[in-house]
C-alpha cells in the first residue's frame, strides 16, 4: 500500500468518520492534521481518556493519525499522557501507529515511539498483510526510514529480519524484488555490522548474501 493510499485513506476516514467517530473525535483528529497544537491541547485537557478512546470509520486512533501526518513532540506528549492515547493500537487493518510512520516515512514519529518501551515491542508486529513496520518501509521505498529502523536493532529491541509476509517475502526479498537498490546496500552493511560484531561468538551467519537465481521471487508472483 502506498503513501498516497494511506494519507487518502486518513482523509476519508476524515470526513466521513460518523458511525464510530463523535464530533470531539473529529474535532481531534482535524486538530491533529492542521498541527494545531493548543486545540490539541485543549481537547485532550478537556476530555481526557475520552478523547484518547476515539476511533473514526476505519479504526484509526488519534496516535495513527499522528503517526502518519505530524512530526510535533508536543502533540505526541499530549497525546500520550492527557488523552492516554494507545500507542499500540491496531486498526482495522491491524496497523500500528509505528507501522503508518515508517510506510508514511515519519522518521520523527518513529523516534518518539520507539523512545516508548511499550512500542518497542511491536517492532515485529505484522497487519493483516504480514507485514510489520520494516516491510512498510521498503515498500514505500523510505530508505532513510529502513536505515533508522535497522538501527534500533540490538538496541531497543530485536528486530525479526526474517520475519515473512503472507506472500512468504521478507522485508529484504522485498527490496530485492522491487530492485531498490539503496535499500539493498542498507541491508547488507546491517548484516555485515551484526556479523562482525558477534564473530568472536559464531553465532551469527550473515543473512542477507542474495539469494540464488532459480530462487529469487519475483514481485508479480506473490
Amino acid at each position: 500500500m502506498s503513501s498516497y493510499i494511506v494519507f487518502f485513506m486518513l482523509s476519508i476516514s476524515f470526513i466521513s468518520a460518523t458511525s464510530r467517530a463523535d464530533s470531539l473525535c473529529r474535532e481531534l483528529f482535524s486538530a491533529i492534521e492542521n498541527n494545531d497544537e493548543s486545540k490539541v491541547l485543549m481537547l485532550s485537557y478537556k476530555y481526557g481518556k475520552k478523547a484518547g478512546q476515539c476511533v473514526d470509520n476505519f479504526g484509526f486512533n488519534a496516535m495513527h493519525f499522528f503517526a502518519s501526518i505530524s512530526k510535533n513532540l508536543n502533540v505526541f506528549y499530549m497525546l500520550k499522557y492527557m488523552a492516554k492515547a494507545d500507542l499500540n493500537a491496531l486498526n482495522d487493518y491491524q496497523q500500528t501507529p509505528l507501522m503508518l510512520a515508517a510506510h508514511t516515512g515519519n522518521k520523527a514519529a518513529v523516534k518518539f515511539l520507539l523512545s516508548e518501551g511499550k512500542v518497542i515491542k511491536g517492532l515485529n508486529t505484522q497487519d493483516k498483510h504480514g507485514r510489520c513496520a520494516l516491510h512498510g518501509a521498503v515498500l514505500a521505498n523510505h530508505a532513510s526510514m529502513v536505515e533508522l529502523l535497522l538501527s534500533y536493532d540490538g538496541i531497543v529491541g530485536s528486530i525479526d529480519l526474517d520475519l515473512k509476509d503472507n506472500n512468504q517475502k521478507t522485508a529484504y526479498m522485498l527490496a530485492w524484488d522491487m530492485q531498490l537498490d539503496e535499500i539493498k546496500r542498507i541491508f547488507q552493511r546491517h548484516s555485515e555490522s551484526l556479523y562482525s560484531d558477534r564473530l568472536m561468538s559464531k553465532d551469527v551467519i550473515p543473512i542477507f548474501l542474495p539469494p540464488p537465481i532459480d530462487t529469487r521471487y519475483s514481485i508479480n508472483n506473490g
